[in-house]
């Protein structure tokens, strides 16, 4: 029995950017002029390195197709995946391309069991909805929909 699921999985990435800061150009002809009119030695102000956490989260389109119970299984990857095999259909939407792939292996196996993700796909439904936060909750699914179909075998 053939598995076909398919989710868009949320990746949350955070990343420390280092920065050099120094005074600005008008605190230093602030300062220059300070100098200029009293004659003391100021300072014009030292540059100091900042460390910011920039967080950035992006949406990639996965999808699993599980052969033979589980014991072959192929992941597909939006981020990696040219979708060439499309040809005249292939749009510079990779969403689109995502969900026309999804729709072109779905129909190669019916009747088979299929997540919740891959049916709103097949429905056109907006993929922000679904509940999949984490590759791990794909991954759940995914594996439950497997022992489900091991149990529907024997």
């Amino acid at each position: 029995m053939t598995i076909p699921a398919a989710a868009p999985i949320k990746e949350e990435k955070t990343k420390t950017v280092k920065t050099t800061e120094g005074p600005s150009g008008q605190e230093k002809a602030i300062r220059l002029g300070i100098m200029a009119v009293t004659g003391l030695p100021i300072g014009l102000g030292k540059r100091r390195e900042v460390k910011k956490e920039v967080r950035s989260s992006e949406i990639s389109f996965c999808m699993d197709i599980i052969l033979r119970t589980g014991k072959i299984r192929l992941r597909l990857n939006s981020d990696n995946f040219d979708f060439s095999c499309l040809m005249e259909k292939k749009t510079y939407s990779s969403q689109t391309n995502f969900r026309l792939i999804c729709a072109e292996l779905a129909a190669f196996s019916p009747h088979a069991l299929k997540n919740a993700g891959l049916l709103a796909i097949l429905e056109g439904k907006p993929l922000t909805l679904l509940p999949y936060d984490t590759a791990d909750d794909f991954e759940k699914e995914t594996l439950r929909l497997a022992a489900l179909a091991a149990r529907r075998q024997l």
